[in-house]
């Protein structure tokens, strides 16, 4: 059966003695960098430093794939491996893909979650195995540390049809990557008044910390704020400039 032969597969990695993993680190394009220092001046783990060349240059061994790193580089030369943006904004379109959001009634709003995989997505899965009730609306995006997320992906969030969007970190000083997620909520704080300039109700966007241990709390504020955005009713995006403005031909070379 399907099944049979899905566990047999399942069994080919266990029989080995060993597995090699890639790790999770961040990653610098040397030919887009401008060797401002952003990158090493925002690590918690001094894992950058410079080379002879005069670039960033990472330490594998320090490095812990936060992602800081990634979001503070002005030209997006500093990556983090698997969640580099152009890995991270087509998954952010493609959970929320109308073809796949709310199909039954388009009216309901959509929010989006990008949740830490340490505490905030293991909150929200526990949760589902608790069978606890949260809205059906709710899509969960895992990012290896919230200070990974930047205003670039919030935006992307909301211009593809997300109507509300929360950041879910790790609790206060329990950040698994010391304070990555203290540094996303300046982010979040700053993008907030970011969204105000541009048209956008600032309070569809929220900042929380959980535990992994912490399921009951993430469902009753998923409840609680899925309830403020649809009483906000869904983004009128025609009617927000920003949303509207004409792409800029690119120049022949």
């Amino acid at each position: 059966t399907q099944g049979m032969a899905a566990a047999s597969h399942a069994l080919i990695p266990l029989r080995k003695q060993s597995m090699k993993v890639e790790a999770i680190i961040a990653e610098v394009t040397v030919e887009k960098c401008v060797g401002c220092g952003a990158c090493a001046s925002v690590c918690p783990f001094k894992a950058i430093d410079w080379g002879p060349t005069g670039f960033p240059r990472v330490n594998k061994a320090a490095c812990k794939g936060c992602g800081l790193c990634s979001v503070e580089c002005p030209v997006s030369a500093m990556q983090l491996k698997y969640f580099k943006d152009y890995q991270l904004i087509p998954a952010i379109d493609g959970i929320l893909d109308s073809e796949y959001v709310t199909p039954e009634n388009p009216d309901e709003p959509v929010v989006l979650v990008m949740a830490c995989r340490w505490c905030s997505y293991a909150a929200a899965d526990l949760a589902g195995i608790m069978r606890l009730k949260y809205p059906t609306n709710t899509r969960i995006l895992l990012v290896p540390c919230t200070g990974r997320v930047d205003f670039k992906h919030i935006f992307e969030a909301f211009e593809k049809g997300a109507d509300g969007v929360v950041i879910a970190g790790c609790l206060k000083e329990q950040c698994h990557y010391i304070d990555g997620n203290l540094i996303a909520e300046k982010r979040v704080d700053n993008a907030k008044k970011t969204l105000k300039v541009l048209g956008l109700d600032p309070e569809r966007l929220e900042m929380i910390f959980n535990s992994a241990g912490m399921p009951r709390e993430f469902a009753a504020f998923m409840n609680s704020f899925t309830e403020k955005i649809i009483e906000k009713k869904r983004i009128e995006r025609e009617k927000v400039s920003v949303f509207n403005e004409p792409e800029i031909p690119a120049e022949d070379d």
